[in-house]
């Protein structure tokens, strides 16, 4: 079998597992049973601020706490336990998942944990889906991940763009972000400026101030930007 092959049915198994779920919880099992089943750490977090409302036995070997305490703890329990780049940076994303409202697709990241009483962060990978119990994710160590290679550095890529730039990206404002999709897809100034019913002149100062906030000098690294981001 050749390297490649290899690699997509690492990556096929990986996401199979969170659509095993439904199937599962229509057999009438419960969380726990199904966490028994699935390889990695099975939890359900809250779609309104994506507190943790169900977390397998498994979780206690991350958090090296009880369970409860750390859904009982709600947000400021994550923030004490995920690193402070990714609670910062993975909300966004995962609020931008939930409201797109597709349970047919699953949505996938990295982020570092550590022990309630840790002083040291480890990574993790996560995949996600919706569900009628909130949103569900298996997460797994990545020392655990190590023949999921393809997959891991496509991933790590995104991941490491979006954290690098989001400060950047957020300091843009709601039509500037608009601007910003319509001139990555190839749009000029007087399309745009139709688009949005607003002067060509208002355009033009909406890109500079674009490029300038970006830090970006090429419409090249505009579209990295709108894909990373998912504005295309």
């Amino acid at each position: 079998m050749s390297r490649k092959s290899s690699h997509k049915e690492d990556q096929e198994s990986l996401h199979k597992s969170i659509y095993k779920i439904d199937s599962l919880l229509k057999k009438k099992l419960t969380l726990e049973e199904i966490g028994d089943l699935l390889p990695g750490s099975l939890h359900v977090n809250s779609l309104k601020d994506f507190s943790v409302s169900f977390m397998d036995k498994s979780g206690e070997n991350i958090y090296k706490h009880p369970i409860e305490e750390v859904i009982s703890g709600g947000v400021p329990m994550l923030q004490k336990i995920i690193h402070p780049d990714e609670f910062l940076s993975i909300p966004p994303l995962l609020q931008k998942y939930v409201e797109q409202k597709d349970n047919t697709r699953s949505f996938s990241f990295f982020q570092r944990f550590k022990a309630v009483y840790g002083k040291h962060h480890e990574w993790y990978f996560t995949n996600c889906k919706l569900s009628q119990l909130g949103l569900i994710s298996i997460t797994h160590p990545i020392k655990d991940l190590r023949n999921h290679v393809v997959l891991i550095e496509k991933v790590l890529e995104e991941h490491t763009f979006f954290k690098k730039h989001f400060k950047k990206f957020q300091s843009l404002t709601k039509r500037k972000k608009e601007v910003l999709k319509e001139l990555a897809i190839g749009k000029t100034a007087p399309q745009i400026s139709d688009e949005f019913c607003i002067s060509v002149n208002t355009v033009k100062t909406h890109r500079q101030r674009i490029f300038e906030k970006l830090d970006a000098s090429t419409f090249t690294e505009l579209y990295k930007y709108a894909f990373h981001f998912d504005l295309l």
